[in-house]
């Protein structure tokens, strides 16, 4: 038997109570103005009694979602889920034994036998992280991105927010509600651990991880393949449906932090209009950039998603988004060189192919990561892993002329023949080990990165 706890089972009628406050205290505002009479209230009232049941039934779906997935992985994930009560416990905000949570010393002994937090654990915890963002989101600069206006009209019901959409703003709770709606939503869709986790591997605040959340959420479409999940057969297989919810999760969590990391004071709409009709342009034709084992994967899961029965446009984007993280890069890369877009995804793949990136980043992902220090840097491996393909793609672009992407790549490595075979030499020294670890890795990825230093 599944079991949440009353607060994530019976959600829907606290989030009623909360709908039904914010639209009141906003309706008598619009009464005392004298933009709706007090006649018409109550009938205006009555008439979003659909809407709201539909918005509230949503949320309670989309934590119910956001337990499943990360039921799936609670005993690996479970160094991530310590981390976070221990900073929750540093705050002041959670108090352990007072919510039930087990001990560090219980935690571990549970994971030695295999076992994790249960659901109504996480459940709690859920709770506490997503009152903790909505809390900093609240007293952050977040509710000022006129992206976000879009996010408060789409909290109220359709037939208020369409008849004062120019008196929407002026709600006196309207930093309050933008900031628990985003706070919602990036948990609900990256995890119980996604914020906090992307806040302490790139020290941004809250607002910076949210503004890159809705960005890239918005650049690659995360929301519509959602709702085409939402949408499959309740005969799907869960761990099918599961699987692809933990791979959107993957790109979000990489996307994010690449966001935060090579993104400036731009507002969520610059970004999205910087990078999401070149992403689309690519994304359109990506098996033909890919290359190598990379292509063969790509087909492989195009396979297995017409074997698990996908709607053609759902099994094509969810088959593409691993390779479709490295489109962040490919843009920016066109951008300041001034080359072609396809030209640059050419090379780029290229690139990621004849170094085997693909099988390095699954060597990264397999290392350990049971304390802060470890996770950071293995995700400081990761990233130093993709910034090296960039800049090789970025060498290459400027020390060839432009032609066949195979062909530009072979005159670049004649032209760093001996730094190449040194890096070379390491790899194979270092895929002789037979086991990796961090400090082999780290000085493999530091050859790699000699290759293109200027």
């Amino acid at each position: 038997m599944l079991l949440n706890t009353d607060a994530i089972d019976n959600s829907a009628g606290v989030d009623c109570s909360d709908h039904e406050v914010n639209i009141k205290i906003f309706v008598d505002r619009m009464v005392a103005a004298g933009k709706l009479s007090a006649a018409e209230r109550p009938e205006f009232l009555a008439a979003m009694t659909d809407e709201v049941g539909r918005l509230v039934l949503e949320d309670n779906v989309d934590q119910n979602i956001l337990l499943l997935n990360d039921r799936v992985k609670v005993a690996s994930w479970s160094p991530s889920y310590e981390r976070l009560m221990d900073s929750l416990e540093a705050s002041g905000d959670l108090n352990r034994e007072l919510e039930a949570l087990p001990t560090t010393v219980e935690l571990h002994e549970r994971i030695d036998r295999g076992q994790g937090l249960t659901s109504p654990e996480l459940s709690v915890l859920a709770a506490y992280a997503k009152i903790e963002l909505a809390t900093a989101l609240r007293d952050s600069d977040l509710a000022e991105d006129p992206w976000f206006r879009g996010t408060l009209r789409r909290y109220f019901p359709r037939q208020l927010a369409e008849r004062f959409d120019a008196e929407l703003d002026t709600h006196p709770l309207r930093r309050e509600i933008i900031a628990t709606v985003v706070a919602n939503d990036m948990i609900n869709l990256g995890g119980v651990t996604f914020a906090f986790r992307a806040m302490e591997e790139t020290s941004a605040t809250p607002a910076a991880i949210a503004r890159a959340f809705a960005a890239l959420r918005e650049i690659f479409e995360l929301e519509a393949m959602v709702a085409e999940l939402s949408a499959l057969p309740k005969s799907f297989p869960t761990a099918h449906w599961t699987a692809i919810h933990l791979d959107i999760r993957r790109l979000l969590d990489r996307a994010v932090r690449w966001q935060v990391n090579h993104g400036g004071s731009q507002s969520v709409a610059e970004v999205v209009a910087q990078y999401k009709p070149q992403i689309a342009l690519v994304r359109a034709h990506l098996g033909d950039y890919v290359r190598g084992a990379d292509q063969t994967r790509l087909g492989s899961l195009l396979t297995k998603a017409e074997e698990w029965g996908l709607p053609s446009g759902l099994g094509h984007r969810w088959t593409q988004l691993f390779e479709a993280f490295a489109l962040l890069d490919v843009v920016k890369i066109a951008a300041q060189s001034g080359e072609q877009l396809g030209d640059v995804a050419s090379v780029y793949y290229t690139v990621y192919d004849r170094f085997g990136v693909d099988n390095l980043l699954e060597r990264i992902t397999a290392l350990p990561r049971t304390d802060r220090w470890q996770a950071l840097a293995r995700a400081a491996l990761r990233d130093d892993l993709y910034s090296t393909v960039a800049d090789i793609t970025t060498a290459v672009l400027e020390a060839t002329d432009a032609g066949k992407a195979e062909h530009r790549l072979l005159a670049w490595e004649e032209l760093n023949a001996e730094k190449l075979a040194r890096s070379r030499s390491v790899f194979d020294e270092v895929n002789a080990l037979g086991q990796d670890d961090m400090a082999s890795l780290s000085v493999a990825m530091r050859l790699l990165r000699s290759i293109v230093r200027r």
